[in-house]
């Protein structure tokens, strides 16, 4: 089985070349939103996976190094396995009920992925390939199966 990479493996990296950067800089990188990366930083900077910082009222982000159990920084690739063990251990430590995780976590994912849908498009048109919305149809459907 293929691994799956996502928007987030893509800023991770960034963040990760770059040591410290802006997020509307890391926002243009990535062609999406400042929103969106703001609410992927958000997540990731309360699992102690990144950091932030202000200079004035630009946030910066930077990675983590961590020492002792394993972190999804320090993988050289990680899973969407990896990412839902994230996201439930979220859950418990926000005191979620259990029978609400795997429908939090299926919200969630959906909404991460139609995030993507402006880029999937552009990546798209950009290779020549037409209906983009079978493809992307498609393309949510293997990643929800996933899920």
């Amino acid at each position: 089985m293929s691994e799956l990479k996502t928007g987030v493996d893509d800023l991770m990296r960034v963040v990760q070349s770059e040591k410290k950067i802006s997020v509307p800089d890391v926002a243009k990188r990535l062609s999406l939103s400042e929103k969106v990366v703001q609410s992927w930083v958000d997540f990731l900077v309360e699992e102690h996976l990144l950091g932030i910082e202000y200079k004035f009222t630009t946030p910066y982000v930077f990675s983590l190094k961590q020492s002792g159990p394993r972190r999804l920084v320090d993988e050289e690739a990680y899973s969407l396995r990896d990412f839902k063990e994230v996201f439930i251990t979220y859950c418990q430590q926000r005191q979620i009920p259990e029978e609400q995780h795997a429908q939090l976590w299926r919200e969630h994912l959906d909404s991460v992925v139609q995030s993507q849908k402006t880029f999937f498009a552009e990546e798209c048109g950009r290779r020549g390939i037409s209906d983009v919305e079978m493809l992307f149809a498609d393309y949510v459907q293997e990643v929800m199966r996933g899920a």
